[in-house]
């Protein structure tokens, strides 16, 4: 009977337990646009990949299921696996984090960020899209996207016929009394003049007006007299700054990734130059046309022969330099397809208003954007670089910098540099001379690229070719070795981005071949030597080379003898004896071995074949038996660069007969041109004269050496840099070059699929859009962007000035444009700005006026009763919605009444609060040392994020920020110091009124006047302070009404 009881309470706690359950499944709210797209982007990728395959509806291992919010919070034989808002009490993040040994077939290594992502969504209450079927689209199917409303093509239609025109100002008014009509409201009164220049000012320059332009302002009666308000802060240096803001919240900008543990050319910590380039674009009223080419592919536009454009268009890429990606991730082919997805996501999101990045492991589950649609774009971006130089940092990878000099700096600091090195080059100058006095050897001289040649005689250097250090790093060297091969034997010599084959027939003695490859940094090195083993006595030869205008040289046999290097030293690398035999060269060239140069005999050496790309490389590798027919050597020309010389020593009589000696560019077929060659030997005096030549060179190498030192010493004149972007994909992963992208199978880097050709979205229809046929296409997408008949580019931006200015947009997802964001509350007035904005060829200047000289823009904040009841969220603009100051803002607006705002615009950022310059220039990092909590407090945008539209919360902590901070304080005694420098004393009325002037825009009540003598009296030491303290924390300061 015991147990009875006990099983009631147990069925019980299980009925209550069940109940809870179903009320926590029934009142899961909807997750908002923003929730989704997270979701999409970073938690259902993590499920499909790793744990749909054991546990779905097909296969539910441990009776659990992940497909479905309801069936983690259900979980399987463990309990529960989700517990929304307490991850450190969900099994999910166990089996990620590998702890317990939850799940033993779960072997995957997660990156620390993937599951900073599951704990972030399971702490925000674990958001999932209410329709949860899988594979099912909600939004526009293919084919009928031009039915849904963003995607159909942008008309201007005509202005609404309204009863009260009179109270139009604009045409947007005409729209916006349209919708109140038909919903039985009526629009709010107009605000007052001191309300109205407040708000413009606010607005538009991100200061509050002072005291003198508000009183002008009031005094002029002319029916222009704002329009021209209106005018003036647009011409203001201050737009720029405010409304630049704006834009950098939309393109995720900081000043730095992370401060601390980031290596400096692994962070983007010149961006500044970046974010002071957009402030000059609103300034200037740069067409937003312009303003999205120059950021996509600036680098790559023809632009007016301007210096200062060609820097700007440059400095501008760095909105794709911003990608938010780790630089020290081991995995650098992941690495890249991050940063990728970053810049599809900027573009998708903040251009064009959907979440491109949400097809990066499937189809769009509700936009027609498909998995195809996704890696198209992407190959754009994968043939970019953002990064430099990957094979050399296997750690934190460099960024790509461009040098800003236009071509006058360039010029004088060419001509400086040059007048340093003025004594060195004469030391070079005697050198060369000295040089060209080897006249003996100079009709035996072979030519040789300054690209370089290494010689090495029984594996020790040499001799080395100057060149060799200086494009050590090049991605186009080939590294070759030769030697003797057994008979019927083909031999491979593979470099680092090439292979050379040989193919020996007819050979008379088997021989013995050993070869070892040298990777880049063991040339650089030297600290490892391959060696070509061959028969007794005779030595190896090693050759490093480059070129692009290729020579074709014959001799006869003998030695090779190098000229002396910069330290002096000489030694001889004797060329091996020729064996009888046709000889036929070729190199892999894209895959794919291509016959360069055959030689059959004495008679048979031929021109090359045209060579099938520019720096290509071959080698004339042939023998015979006889010293009169006889040849074994190996000859490069570079005209580009000059030439490096090599000299042949004659073996005996008539050992050498002649030089062939083929010109020309490539592609072309090589002439041959004979050059005599003395057929006797070298006298002793030749000998001597040569020694002594010699040793004069070895001195003037010490003096050399001495006045390089003391060049390098001097100080250079620093070259301004720009983080920026580069064509072709990053050297040394599987994106080098253009080339289309494969699909990522469920997003797996390492799961490829098949390639996609680089195109656009296929649902956003254009006429005749721009088709990829060389380059990254960049240029093409940047057009593609801009065109006029492109339905969401004008739609979007002009939405977020509508948003900017009223608080809210006309559509209120501003980064989402797609079927999970909102619908427009006034479709035609949106077409009407998108149109409008187009016509005045994309000035963004011309929409502000149309939107802040219009009636909707100049009514008051004041509610009525049926807008609340009808309108509570004031979707149809009956009235001006009251609005926060942001951050900036707010902190500017100190500065401002203070007196000691410092309006130096542009430059590095500051990192101390208390810096009296405008905020936009505060420091801000994405991870590591934080400046600053001041932005945080007040809702700055996080600039991990494509931020369309700012939190805006109301917390004590900023009211205690107000009262307390030592910079608020700083400000309210230097605005207590203004406005008693600014009236007499023994006028405390007049005083008070002038405060509230500078604060606040209007003179004090007599209420207002009465507390304030009250403050004053109480304290006549602190008393102004005080109150200047009172009205910095006043709603009316940092609220527009």
């Amino acid at each position: 009977m015991r147990g009875r009881p006990h099983r009631h309470v147990s069925s019980g706690l299980v009925t209550v337990a069940t109940l809870l359950l179903c009320v926590q499944l029934v009142t899961a709210a909807e997750p908002g646009s923003g929730q989704v797209q997270f979701f999409e982007a970073q938690i259902r990728p993590l499920f499909e990949k790793y744990c749909v395959t054991c546990h779905s509806a097909e296969r539910a291992n441990g009776k659990l299921r992940v497909d479905s919010r309801a069936a983690l919070l259900i979980g399987g034989s463990r309990g529960a696996a989700l517990v929304p808002g307490r991850p450190q009490s969900s099994l999910v993040v166990d089996v990620f984090r590998r702890r317990g040994n939850v799940c033993r077939s779960f072997e995957a290594v997660i990156r620390t960020r993937q599951i900073d992502a599951l704990t972030e969504w399971i702490e925000s209450g674990a958001p999932w899209p209410q329709q949860e079927k899988q594979h099912t689209r909600q939004g526009p199917s293919a084919g009928q996207e031009s039915n849904f409303w963003s995607f159909a093509p942008i008309r201007a239609p005509m202005l609404r016929d309204v009863a009260l025109r009179a109270w139009c100002q604009q045409p947007v008014d005409r729209f916006i009394l349209d919708r109140l009509d038909g919903a039985g409201l009526s629009a709010t009164p107009r605000s007052g003049k001191r309300t109205l220049i407040r708000r413009a000012s606010f607005d538009l320059n991100g200061l509050p007006p002072s005291p003198d332009v508000v009183s002008r302002f009031l005094q002029d009666e002319s029916p222009d007299a704002f329009a021209r308000i209106v005018d003036r802060y647009l011409a203001s240096p201050r737009y720029g700054v405010r409304w630049g803001r704006h834009w950098l919240d939309v393109v995720r900008y900081a000043d730095a990734r992370d401060l601390i543990q980031l290596p400096a050319g692994s962070d983007f910590r010149e961006i500044w130059r970046y974010r002071d380039w957009v402030v000059r674009a609103f300034n200037a009223d740069l067409s937003y046309r312009d303003f999205i080419q120059y950021q996509i592919a600036g680098d790559l536009l023809r632009l007016p022969d301007s210096e200062s454009s060609d820097k700007d268009r440059l400095v501008a890429t760095g909105m794709l330099a911003l990608a938010d990606f780790v630089p020290g991730d081991v995995d650098k082919d992941l690495m890249v397809a991050d940063y990728v997805d970053d810049m599809i996501n900027v573009v998708g999101q903040g251009i064009i208003g959907l979440t491109l990045a949400c097809a990066r492991c499937h189809e769009h589950k509700f936009d027609p954007i498909s998995t195809e649609d996704y890696y198209a774009l992407a190959g754009i971006f994968f043939s970019t670089s953002l990064v430099d130089d990957i094979p050399g940092n296997p750690g934190n990878t460099p960024l790509v910098r461009t040098e800003l000099l236009t071509r006058t700096e360039r010029q004088r600091i060419d001509e400086q540099i040059a007048r340093q090195r003025q004594p060195l080059r004469e030391i070079e100058e005697q050198i060369a001379e000295i040089r060209s006095r080897f006249s003996a050897f100079e009709m035996l001289t072979i030519t040789w690229g300054e690209s370089g040649v290494t010689l090495h005689r029984n594996g020790r250097l040499a001799g080395t070719s100057v060149g060799i250090k200086s494009i050590s790093r090049d991605p186009n060297i080939n590294n070759l070795m030769i030697g003797e091969a057994g008979s019927g034997k083909s031999v491979k010599f593979r470099g680092w981005l090439a292979e050379l084959q040989v193919y020996d027939r007819q050979l008379s003695e088997p021989e013995r071949l050993a070869i070892e490859s040298s990777l880049m940094a063991e040339w650089f090195s030297h600290s490892t030597s391959a060696v070509v083993k061959t028969t007794p006595g005779n030595e190896s030869l090693l050759l490093h080379f480059r070129a692009d205008d290729p020579g074709i040289t014959r001799a006869a046999d003998g030695s090779i003898e190098t000229w002396p290097d910069r330290s002096g030293r000489e030694k001889t690398a004797r060329v091996m004896p020729g064996v009888p035999g046709p000889r036929q060269v070729s190199m892999n060239i894209n895959r794919r071995p291509r016959k360069v140069l055959e030689f059959r005999g004495q008679e048979s050496m031929s021109a090359s074949q045209p060579p099938p790309l520019a720096g290509s490389l071959f080698l004339v590798y042939g023998r015979a038996g006889t010293a009169q027919g006889g040849e074994r050597i190996i000859g490069w020309e570079d005209s580009r660069v000059g030439s490096h010389g090599l000299g042949l020593q004659p073996e005996g009589e008539n050992s050498v007969r002649a030089i062939l000696r083929n010109r020309g560019k490539s592609g072309d077929v090589l002439s041959k041109q004979a050059f005599p060659i003395a057929e006797q030997g070298l006298d002793v005096e030749a000998v001597t004269r040569r020694k002594e030549l010699t040793e004069r060179l070895r001195q003037l190498e010490k003096r050399r050496k001495a006045a390089s030192d003391a060049f390098e010493k001097l100080a250079r004149p620093e070259i301004p840099q720009a983080i920026s972007v580069r064509e072709g994909g990053p050297f040394g992963t599987r994106y080098a070059g253009f080339q289309d992208a494969p699909v990522f199978r469920r997003g797996d880097h390492q799961d490829l699929g098949p390639r996609v050709r680089r195109r656009f979205p296929k649902a956003v229809r254009v006429s005749n859009p721009p088709q990829i046929t060389s380059g990254s296409g960049r240029l093409e997408l940047s057009k593609w962007l801009t065109r006029d008949d492109h339905p969401l580019t004008a739609r979007v931006i002009v939405n977020r000035l509508w948003q900017h200015h009223f608080g809210e947009g006309i559509v209120r997802t501003a980064n989402n444009f797609g079927s999970l964001g909102e619908r427009p509350t006034h479709p035609l007035l949106l077409d009407y700005l998108a149109s409008d904005l187009i016509r005045a060829d994309w000035s963004l200047k011309a929409i502000h006026r149309r939107i802040v000289n219009s009636a909707v823009y100049q009514q008051q904040s004041v509610a009525n009763p049926r807008g609340l009841a009808q309108d509570p969220e004031n979707r149809l603009f009956w009235r001006m919605n009251r609005r926060r100051l942001e951050a900036e803002a707010i902190r500017d607006a100190l500065l401002s009444v203070s007196g000691t705002l410092d309006g130096r615009m542009g430059g590095p950022a500051f990192s101390k609060l208390s810096t009296p310059r405008r905020t936009l220039y505060l420091m801000t990092t994405r991870t590591g040392a934080k400046t600053s909590d001041y932005g945080a407090l007040f809702d700055r945008a996080d600039n991990n994020s494509i931020v369309g539209k700012r939190t805006q919360s109301v917390v004590a902590p900023q009211a205690l920020f107000m009262m307390n901070d030592p910079f608020v304080m700083a400000q309210a005694v230097a605005l207590s110091q203004r406005v008693q420098v600014d009236v007499l004393a023994g006028r405390t009325q007049e005083r008070i009124h002038r405060l509230y002037q500078i604060v606040l825009g209007r003179f004090a009540t007599q209420t207002e006047l009465e507390i304030g003598r009250r403050i004053i009296e109480r304290d006549t030491r602190r008393g102004w302070v005080r109150l200047c303290l009172v009205l910095l924390c006043t709603n009316e300061f940092i609220y527009l009404g």
